[in-house]
């Protein structure tokens, strides 16, 4: 929304001042909140972040409400699903049937712990629907089940890009903390540096 861009958010929120204080940030940054569904008798989610230098590690802890995807009219041109908790499974379902329902509809992928758990055969149809497909090193060892501590080719990036194009996703990016970002588009394989 920054950005320019109508954007919106179907998330689920407690009936606690968690879940309205993101609401209001959400209205003040102009994000459509149409799909924001509160529970009364739920908390809302929230997460820690630990920070030491560039490092960083967040502690997520999500709350089992009862995921229902709505009805999105018109079909957005992107949907961005990320982390989700570990109820979801019948979500991620209902959601690839609504991308097989809209093919024009667009979707970036970023997945979270419990998606990387499902793992990358559970997920078949939202990974060979990701347009684009975003994680970084750590996590595409962790989906291509590759020992992260061995000396074999699991820190070769141009590997996992080709590993991770290889489930499906048109477009892959790689992160790697202070070293940059990484790109395969099934051709071609790009690096950008760190934005100063």
């Amino acid at each position: 929304a920054r950005l320019g861009l109508r954007s919106a958010l179907v998330t689920n929120l407690g009936a606690d001042e968690n879940g309205r204080d993101c609401l209001a940030e959400l209205r003040k940054n102009n994000v459509i909140t149409d799909y924001a569904k509160v529970h009364k008798n739920k908390a809302t989610n929230y997460h820690f972040v630990l920070w030491y230098g560039a490092d960083r590690t967040i502690l997520v802890n999500h709350i089992a409400y009862d995921y229902m995807l709505p009805r999105l009219e018109p079909p957005p041109k992107w949907l961005y699903l990320t982390s989700l908790g570990t109820n979801t499974f019948p979500y991620h379902v209902a959601i690839a049937d609504y991308l097989d329902a809209n093919p024009g509809v667009k979707l970036a992928f970023q997945p979270g712990t419990f998606q990387m758990k499902l793992g990358s055969n559970e997920l078949k149809r939202i990974y060979s629907r990701a347009d684009a497909f975003i994680v970084n090193v750590e996590e595409a060892q962790r989906i291509l089940k590759m020992d992260s501590n061995s000396a074999d080719t699991s820190r070769d990036i141009k590997v996992l890009l080709k590993g991770l194009a290889d489930l499906g996703a048109k477009l892959v990016i790689i992160t790697d903390n202070t070293r940059g970002g990484y790109m395969f588009d099934g051709d071609h394989y790009y690096f950008v540096p760190m934005y100063p």
